[in-house]
């Protein structure tokens, strides 16, 4: 699948359209399954299972549990159609599911050993790669692919968690939780949601509307952590 992402121009006109360089994705393990791939002699016996994947970006999920994979289709994408009009197009009946997992699914993260002292938790795997272009170490940043974290998959070593998920209702109400629990727990504890919702909820779509600036207060959060 990273193969093919790297070889298939719709794939990475998509990557491009939202902004993550083609070498960051290819770095951080995230790979594209194509329709044709199902006709491989290795797929045989397999097509009832891989076919909801294909014409997925897929990114590899890490978990107590084990690796998972989660998908977002490309199902009726065009190169240059807007990300919310794809959205738009995804929700209506009987389209593909925009995101789909395995079960165990897990977050899109660096191995947890890996994992930094000072963490940034982002809802998106779009997020984690706009971060990451932005100059954050892979390291330092995980993508909750949703808004749960359980109580116990911290490693030991880690002792400060920014969150910094989606500027919606969802988003709000998942910080406010994950807060409350993780300082119970003895983490310091730092919420950070992108402000000024209009230039877009998530960090991946102001990345792609205004450029370093949309990341710019992220970093200073991240520093001032770094150095407490």
């Amino acid at each position: 699948m990273r193969a093919a992402l790297l070889h298939s121009r719709r794939a990475r006109a998509y990557l491009e359209e939202r902004g993550i360089p083609l070498e960051i994705a290819l770095a951080t393990g995230v790979g594209y399954l194509p329709e044709e791939m199902l006709r491989l002699p290795e797929a045989k016996g397999k097509w009832e299972v891989l076919h909801r994947w294909a014409e997925r970006i897929v990114f590899p999920l890490v978990s107590l549990a084990g690796s998972g994979y989660v998908g977002r289709t490309l199902w009726g994408w065009h190169p240059g159609m807007d990300e919310n009009a794809h959205k738009s197009l995804l929700d209506r009946p009987r389209r593909p599911r925009r995101w789909i997992k395995t079960n165990p699914a897990g977050w899109f993260c660096s191995d947890l050993d890996q994992l930094a002292r000072k963490l940034i938790l982002v809802e998106g795997a779009f997020d984690r790669l706009t971060l990451i272009a932005a100059g954050f170490q892979a390291t330092e940043v995980v993508a909750l692919v949703g808004t749960a974290a359980p109580a116990d998959w911290f490693p030991p070593h880690v002792d400060t968690v920014i969150l910094a998920l989606d500027a919606d209702e969802g988003g709000r109400e998942a910080s406010n939780k994950l807060a409350d629990r993780l300082t119970r727990e003895g983490f310091d504890v730092r919420v950070h949601l992108p402000q000024q919702e209009k230039w877009g909820k998530d960090w991946n779509e102001r990345w792609r509307r205004m450029g370093d600036q949309a990341i710019q207060a992220i970093s200073d959060v991240y520093v001032e952590a770094r150095s407490a």
